[in-house]
């Protein structure tokens, strides 16, 4: 079989690990981090930064994100979140803090709510909802008491169909449990509390948001050498996200296990594509097929850890993405799949 090719550029502006990307929606614009607290706004088409600033005071940055085309989202390890208008270079428009300092990024809610709620780590293991918009935490997640959990490690939401209208909340701790909350009943304590990995969970995310009845998933890495598929609970993709049942749990479809730990775990983009990445503290960034189960590609260019992989759009057909990674660079990719056929045979490895 012939070995992928390599990334097709490689972005060199950083002078310290990069610790996060994020990719706008038209693929033509990239935001970075870095562990010396650099963020800078990439032009793709010209592979060149247009903004660089020092947005944290020289605080090393856990996250960017786009909120739209003009709009972003720092979280430095100041303990502070800014919103940044990008038209202005990087000028604040607002700033609300979190408690948490270890690697545990912000997260933003689906449209239409992504511009002005956000989901943030504190330091008492609990996961609080910011509404920019009354300046107020509007909801408190709490795991009530359950086993030890440590530390929030990651966070996301997660809408589980084309028709709720309210998404879900999942965190990920320290203790290898992973939790998910209703929004309409916060305070009821999780729907959902189960341990899935023997170490820190490292990051999780879930595959897009599909028509109501179909399946989906989410992934997650650990400290403990592996990564893992879950399928969601039917229950939850039928009904309105108010009335998922708490008496499910997460399925395992899928684990693998790794030479070292991974960081980043990343679904594809697109609706009915069964494609993740994922970025290992071994240097290399997978790409695997879920359903299969099986790998697609292992890509070996970096020199230090894997800390973030990003899809990019419009592969025209393909897979395009981007790896971060402590060796102060950035990777960008494009690998072309073979078209399915009736004939192709499936099989599990475990690279």
């Amino acid at each position: 079989m012939a070995a992928p090719p390599p990334p097709y550029t490689v972005l060199r502006s950083h002078t310290s690990a990069v610790s996060t990307i994020s990719i706008n929606s038209t693929g033509n614009g990239l935001l970075s981090g870095s562990e010396e607290g650099v963020t800078l706004l990439w032009d793709l088409a010209t592979r060149r930064p247009t903004l660089s600033q020092e947005t944290h005071g020289g605080y090393g940055i856990l996250c960017v994100d786009f909120l739209s085309e003009t709009l972003a989202i720092t979280q430095g390890r100041d303990g502070q979140c800014h919103i940044h208008d990008l038209l202005t270079g990087f000028s604040k428009t607002e700033s609300f803090p979190f408690t948490s300092y270890n690697f545990c990024k912000v997260a933003t809610l689906p449209q239409p709510l992504r511009e002005t709620q956000f989901l943030l780590p504190m330091d008492d293991a609990t996961v609080r909802l910011y509404d920019k918009r009354t300046q107020t935490i509007a909801a408190t997640f709490n795991a009530f008491g359950r086993d030890k959990t440590g530390a929030v490690m990651c966070i996301s939401a997660l809408q589980t169909n084309e028709n709720s209208d309210m998404p879900l909340v999942m965190a990920a701790f320290e203790s290898g449990h992973i939790a998910v909350w209703s929004i309409a009943s916060s305070t009821q304590g999780p729907i959902l509390w189960q341990k899935i990995h023997s170490d820190p969970v490292l990051s999780i995310a879930h595959s897009p948001t599909t028509a109501a009845s179909q399946q989906q998933y989410i992934g997650s890495v650990s400290a403990d050498n592996t990564m893992a598929i879950w399928t969601l609970p039917q229950s939850w993709t039928t009904a309105q996200t108010e009335q998922a049942s708490n008496n499910a749990n997460l399925s395992e479809a899928l684990r693998m296990e790794y030479s070292k730990g991974a960081a980043d775990v990343c679904f594809g983009p697109d609706v009915g594509t069964s494609l993740l990445l994922s970025g290992g503290w071994d240097h290399r960034v997978r790409l695997y097929d879920y359903k299969k189960k099986q790998a697609v590609a292992v890509l070996k260019h970096h020199t230090g850890a894997v800390n973030c992989v990003r899809w990019l759009p419009n592969a025209g057909g393909g897979a395009a993405f981007a790896s971060a990674s402590s060796d102060s660079s950035i990777a960008l990719w494009q690998l072309p799949l073979k078209k399915k056929t009736k004939h192709t045979k499936e099989k599990d490895t475990n690279p």
